[in-house]
């Protein structure tokens, strides 16, 4: 699914942003060691288009979960699951940490070694990151990050191997906010069929 790919993308080009020795780059790290749960407002702009809008949540240890309109993706740090309310399905997986996706958010920005050049400059009241990798496979061309005064990013835009641009926008960062841990938990639906691939 382009949107799973998309997500697992920005994962994988924060955590080489975050493993590198900028200090920058070592604060966004440290407030995320520092969090203990998380939501955040994000629009994923395509070609100059909105393409998609939704809330992250985040909660220690391993627990994420996205919304969108009719599609959930979640983890409560055991299994997985992809709720699309459209085709009326849920697929259910077991959770794997070492995952390059979203769902593995803490092995990812912490425990991934950096495969990029960084540097930094400033754009009007944002730090700015520029991030080049150092090889292909890589998967992205250059990402820039512009991160807030409270070390959390507030937007970021890649540009993949064939020039094409993503950007999301994030906003509407709550930090250390009461989630629960039945919040990432999957509970069946009626009409709701199940895969599950447990």
């Amino acid at each position: 699914m382009k949107l799973r790919l998309v997500v697992c993308v920005f994962f994988l080009l924060s955590v080489s942003l975050l493993a590198q020795e900028n200090q920058t780059l070592k604060a966004v790290q440290a407030k995320f060691v520092n969090t203990n749960s998380f939501k955040v407002t994000f629009k994923l702009v395509e070609s100059g288009k909105d393409a998609y809008t939704g809330n992250l949540y985040y909660q220690k240890e391993n627990k994420t979960k996205v919304e969108l309109k009719d599609l959930t993706i979640a983890t409560d740090g055991v299994t997985t699951w992809n709720l699309d309310r459209k085709r009326k399905k849920v697929m259910l997986s077991k959770y794997k940490a070492s995952d390059v996706s979203l769902i593995s958010l803490p092995s990812l920005i912490l425990k991934t070694p950096a495969s990029c050049t960084v540097s930094e400059s400033k754009d009007a009241n944002f730090k700015k990151l520029i991030l080049m990798p150092e090889k292909a496979s890589v998967g992205f061309k250059k990402a820039e990050f512009w991160v807030n005064s409270e070390n959390l990013i507030a937007k970021f835009k890649l540009t993949d191997n064939q020039n094409g641009e993503l950007t999301f926008l994030l906003s509407d960062y709550q930090v250390n906010i009461s989630l629960g841990d039945t919040f990432f938990t999957y509970k069946p639906i009626a009409g709701i069929r199940t895969i599950d691939l447990r």
